[in-house]
């Protein structure tokens, strides 16, 4: 019989080899050893691409791995934007999945939309011109959060910028207003849809370099389909022309700005789409610096109108009624004036809006905060008006609502009223309910409010005539609604205050009283 000798194992040749090298060791040269240390490294490299190749994952298709690849990155914080705009990806989390395997490798650099952030937040993370590589001819968003922008990335945007859809710029300590209108924000800019910019400037350090103007032409005048605008501490305005325009934010801490409230509402007239409007730390004067001669613009779409924390020592008021003047709006729009102070309500502030259509009333008081809010409960139409009650006194505080009520009493039929304070502190709940004559439905929400409401309520306001339902306050007041009550004395107070105004003729609901019935 013939017998055929089986070749060795892979694994008993290797021992073979390994065990020749350990009694040789110390007797090979360097060359040798060498040769030897990179033949380990092949063989090592092969095994583990042969048991990669048995994995699980390597079974998965292309497709599947580049979407899994795809949700790896996090996002980028937004650093203060308020905006709605998507987050944006670390494409440097993509890095670590590119010395996987070669498989990984070559499925993430073959799939271009994992590449599509250009992002630059230090000196390590600056790589614009190998993602760009990488990115192909996928749409590109640019992240920057740095104190300047690399010299790759400002030539990344004066060759493709054609190619951004959403830019962010953040940081730019080091980037005088006029760098940034004359290189970062000059490129021809077709596809881009969202833009925020937010510098962080040193308070009452004074630009080097300021643009040619108050109003620059940016993006090459070339922004067609923008939707989505965001200035923080920028000092000029854009000259465009957004048709497609529906978000606009602008905000000031510490950046001195130049142009007129009328280059403001030339921006405002020239984004005839706008849905939403933000202008915060808006200089009080600015009215002052050059009349308005624009005539009323109109924004016939705009849901949501928000102006506050206005910068300067004189009243804002007068500037909020010139602006209110010159923008006219649907009647469901939302309005909301914040950052205000008591003192600067010597005017009534209102806004071009049907009054008989914001029937409900909301009052909040918190520690910091006096909020103020009419309301169309059919539509998003409210008036909002947040005061800031540092200093304010009482009698302050109830002017404020005085005026704040003047010509719209006699619409409001539904009152909401929370408090973390005593009314002691802020209004006197009589004068209050004395101020609302056709309210039906008032509803207290905090405990601490409840009693001298409900007293208020059972007063007669006729004392020689207590059968007089003409001059009881609330008269037309049908449900009062309160939190759980478990104090007797209030219980017993709310019992004699329904009974009083059901023997005036005043029928008034109250599911706390009726749940002890």
């Amino acid at each position: 019989m013939i017998s055929i000798a089986c070749p060795p194992a892979p694994h008993d040749v290797l021992r073979n080899v390994v065990q020749d090298l350990s009694r040789q060791r110390f007797s090979l040269s360097i060359d040798i050893l060498q040769m030897v240390q990179q033949t380990l490294f092949s063989v090592q490299t092969l095994v583990q691409e042969a048991m990669n190749a048995r994995s699980a994952t390597e079974r998965l298709p292309p497709e599947i791995l580049s979407h899994i690849f795809s949700m790896v990155p996090s996002a980028h914080p937004l650093a203060g934007t308020t905006t709605t705009v998507p987050p944006v990806k670390r494409t440097y989390d993509l890095l670590p999945l590119t010395h996987v395997c070669r498989r990984w490798r070559n499925i993430a650099l073959s799939t271009a939309s994992l590449w599509s952030t250009v992002c630059e937040t230090h000196s390590a993370h600056a790589a614009s011109y190998v993602i760009r590589t990488r990115a192909a001819r996928t749409p590109l968003t640019l992240y920057v959060d740095r104190p300047n922008p690399s010299t790759a990335l400002t030539a990344l945007l004066a060759s493709d910028g054609g190619a951004v859809t959403d830019l962010r710029l953040h940081g730019l300590q080091e980037v005088s207003a006029a760098r940034l209108a004359s290189k970062l924000l000059a490129f021809p800019a077709p596809h881009l849809t969202h833009a925020v910019v937010r510098r962080r400037s040193a308070p009452g350090v004074m630009d080097p370099e300021r643009p040619a103007g108050p109003v620059v032409e940016l993006w090459g005048g070339r922004a067609p389909t923008l939707r989505n605008l965001e200035f923080h501490d920028v000092p000029f305005l854009p000259a465009n022309a957004f048709d497609q325009l529906v978000d606009l934010r602008l905000s000031y801490d510490s950046c001195p700005i130049d142009w007129t409230l009328d280059d403001l509402l030339g921006l405002i007239q020239r984004s005839p789409s706008l849905r939403a409007v933000h202008l915060r730390g808006l200089p009080s004067d600015l009215h002052l610096r050059q009349p308005p001669k624009t005539e009323p613009v109109s924004l016939p779409f705009l849901d949501s109108f928000e102006l506050g924390n206005f910068i300067g020592e004189s009243s804002p008021i007068p500037l909020l009624r010139l602006m209110f003047s010159h923008i006219i709006v649907p009647p469901t729009t939302s309005v909301r004036v914040y950052g205000i102070s008591p003192r600067s309500m010597y005017y009534p502030l209102d806004f071009s809006l049907p009054k008989e259509l914001q029937s409900e009333l909301s009052i909040d008081m918190t520690f910091f905060t006096l909020s103020l809010s009419v309301s169309d409960p059919l539509s998003a139409s409210a008036f909002r008006l947040e005061l800031n009650t540092g200093g304010a006194t009482k009698a302050l505080f109830e002017e404020t609502i005085r005026t704040f009520l003047a010509d719209r009493a006699s619409s409001i039929r539904e009152v909401s009223i929370s408090s973390q304070r005593a009314w002691s502190s802020w209004c006197d709940p009589v004068l209050l309910l004395s101020m609302l004559p056709d309210a039906t439905t008032l509803e207290v929400k905090d405990h601490l409010l409840c009693f001298q409401v409900v007293e208020a309520l059972g007063q007669a306001g006729n004392e020689d005539d207590p059968q007089d339902s003409a001059s009881a306050l609330c008269r037309n007041l049908s449900h009062l609604r309160l939190p759980p009550l478990y104090d007797d004395v209030l219980k017993r107070r709310l019992s004699s205050t329904v009974t009083e105004r059901a023997r005036r003729g005043l029928m008034m609901h109250c599911a706390e009283f009726e749940s002890r019935i």
